[in-house]
């Protein structure tokens, strides 16, 4: 796995030695000292396991399953998809407002129910404008997905 770019949700055993790799978490890039880099709600799901307890690390790995929150939440739920409001503005936000800073930022914010997103903005027809369905959610053109 790409270690050096990218934080990842790892199993490892009590010998530090990889767990179930195929069921890693991608949890996004790297962050740089906690301040550049986006917080990740992960929704974390355990199973009944009847097996002995001779190896801990490795029943444990078998019977935990982590997925990011978004996608196991239920249909109805309302999300709110939060995007940098264009990419120039990534940096600057990453560092004023992250995980150890709340200050300020520029951000465009989408809404996601039954799996449609719908937001304010401009069409490429500069005359129209107003709410209107993404074609997927958490993906646009200008906006850059942050988080939900």
């Amino acid at each position: 796995r790409d270690g050096l770019t990218r934080d990842w949700l790892q199993m490892r055993s009590s010998t530090w030695e990889p767990l179930e790799e195929d069921r890693w978490l991608h949890l996004g890039r790297r962050h740089l000292f906690g301040t550049v880099g986006s917080a990740v709600d992960v929704h974390m799901i355990f199973r009944d396991s009847c097996e002995s307890e001779a190896d801990r690390p490795q029943q444990l790995a078998r019977i935990l399953r982590f997925d990011h929150a978004v996608r196991c939440a239920p249909p109805d739920a309302v999300i709110l998809n939060v995007f940098d409001l264009v990419s120039a503005a990534q940096i600057p936000n990453s560092v004023l407002n992250n995980t150890v800073f709340h200050t300020l930022g520029a951000f465009h914010a989408a809404v996601e129910i039954y799996g449609e997103e719908w937001s304010f903005y401009r069409t490429s027809d500069e005359k129209v404008s107003g709410v209107f369905r993404s074609p997927t959610p958490r993906q646009h053109a200008v906006h850059i997905y942050r988080q939900s």
